[in-house]
């Protein structure tokens, strides 16, 4: 709202300053005329406000031009496109575009008490998070023992464990424990059990992303695995020194 008074003596293309008063926060902000008369939103909103109201009346707009019978074609339309795009990976789907979509995303989740991060992204993180869980430290502190179990064995006596590598690499193999780490936590089971030997295997990398948190043996075929391990193995489990278990034994295991 114009807060100065004899505005109407002003000509439209005057460069002088206005005061306006914004409709939804009462900041008083300076305005140049000509500004005023070529935008609906200059003489309403400040600078702050405005940027949300364009953003949603823009997004507003959108929506409506998509439900009409020309926005529906142009979807089809652009739907084919990406679909060309996303196989060459060109356009929308190139590199950088996709570094600059992520650069531009993180740059507005920063701001998590803006008014635009609250209604349009709806952040939540924290304990404010739906799968926010308070025990993250002590599964963390359990998931540390597990790590230092595992790597009291000797490693390169699995099966694939000279292809191990990181995700996306061809042919990579990545370390994972049939028992899942998180079962062991939330099944209150010893952290040495999780990692012993006979719990553990080379998979494929993408298996291993498949998997995730699900567990690919139950706790009593490991037990009796384990058992079958102490039985036929001279070695005994030191918590100082690394166990050097014998390739042949454990690839016999992991078949079973």
């Amino acid at each position: 709202m114009i807060k100065t008074k004899q505005v109407e003596k002003l000509a439209r293309a005057s460069r002088k300053s206005v005061l306006c008063v914004c409709e939804v926060c009462g900041f008083e902000y300076f305005e140049v005329y000509r500004n005023i008369n070529r935008s609906k939103f200059a003489d309403k909103y400040c600078i702050k406000c405005r940027v949300e109201i364009k953003r949603h009346h823009l997004s507003q707009l959108k929506t409506d031009f998509f439900k009409s019978v020309a926005g529906k074609k142009a979807k089809q339309h652009l739907s084919l496109i990406a679909k060309e795009q996303a196989k060459k990976k060109t356009g929308a789907f190139s590199p950088e575009s996709r570094r600059k979509q992520a650069h531009c995303l993180s740059e507005l989740h920063k701001d998590k008490f803006g008014p635009y991060a609250q209604h349009v992204f709806k952040i939540t993180r924290g304990p404010d998070h739906p799968n926010w869980k308070n025990d993250k430290e002590g599964y963390e502190e359990y998931k540390s023992k597990v790590y230092s179990e595992t790597k009291k064995w000797d490693l390169h006596s699995l099966k694939g464990a000279d292809k191990r590598g990181l995700c996306g690499t061809s042919s990579a193999t990545q370390l994972d424990h049939k028992l899942s780490i998180y079962y062991g936590y939330s099944h209150n089971i010893a952290p040495d059990i999780i990692g012993h030997i006979s719990n553990l295997e080379f998979v494929s990398w993408k298996e291993n992303r498949t998997k995730g948190r699900k567990c690919s043996m139950s706790l009593s075929q490991l037990l009796i695995q384990i058992e079958k391990y102490n039985e036929t193995s001279s070695t005994t489990i030191s918590k100082e020194s690394r166990i050097q278990a014998d390739p042949k034994r454990a690839a016999s295991f992991d078949d079973n």
